[in-house]
């Protein structure tokens, strides 16, 4: 558990639990997108800059569905 993947495969499966119940719902998606943004960074762009190219597009579009979780605004009923 104390590797990279050990690491991530830990912040996924909390912060899934945790976005799924909606507890701390604008960190976790915070630290879940810098995680993604990462994850693309040393796994995929070594093996090109485009994201169709390395496979890295899931991970960038994760790391987009979590900003959106991070920076929508609350709204008030």
């Amino acid at each position: 558990l104390a590797s990279r993947l050990g690491v991530a495969g830990g912040l996924e499966l909390l912060g899934g639990l945790l976005l799924a119940a909606g507890l701390f719902t604008r960190p976790v998606a915070l630290v879940l997108a810098c995680e993604m943004v990462i994850a693309y960074a040393i796994a995929h762009l070594p093996r090109g800059l485009m994201p169709l190219q390395n496979g890295g597009e899931v991970a960038l579009l994760y790391a987009l569905i979590f900003l959106f979780f991070a920076l929508t605004p609350r709204t008030r009923n």
